[in-house]
């Protein structure tokens, strides 16, 4: 078994979440029901819908005209 890795990263609140997503070009047009759909789902599982949005994979800026909404659709197609 491998060593313990211990992670040093503070977890963002959701509201830090979303201003995250917008520092990096999400565009939302309705901020309590991305509030209320990140409250009830994983940040983390959320974010592999958002990836086919992102221009640069590195520093997860998105292409222009992303859209929150759009990836809430994926999901919940998926």
């Amino acid at each position: 078994m491998g060593a313990i890795r211990q992670y040093t990263k503070q977890a963002l609140s959701v509201t830090e979440q979303i201003d995250l997503l917008k520092s990096r070009g999400l565009n939302l047009t309705d901020y309590s029901a991305a509030t209320k759909f990140l409250s009830e789902v994983s940040y983390f599982r959320f974010i592999q819908y958002l990836r086919p949005m992102e221009m640069d994979k590195t520093t997860h800026i998105f292409k222009a005209n992303s859209q929150f909404e759009d990836a809430v659709a994926l999901y919940n197609f998926d």
